[in-house]
């Protein structure tokens, strides 16, 4: 298993499109938290990635890795 690491910015915006979605519609914030769980599951478990690199830094690599059904 792979380690990495979430950015506090990165989070913040994750739970205000948790809230937007589940105000859209009540359970679309669920399913949209469930989804990014299954993505970061394979992220932290897989060799491979779909995306390339999107910079290096000293600890190791940014990649944008993408949740589908959610823009």
């Amino acid at each position: 298993m792979r380690t990495f690491k979430i950015d506090p910015i990165a989070e913040q915006e994750f739970e205000q499109a948790a809230g937007r979605y589940e105000q859209q519609q009540i359970g679309l914030g669920f399913e949209f938290i469930e989804e990014v769980d299954r993505v970061l599951a394979r992220v932290e478990t897989h060799d491979r990635f779909v995306t390339a690199p999107v910079a290096t830094l000293d600890g190791g690599v940014v990649r944008r890795e993408f949740v589908h059904r959610f823009p």
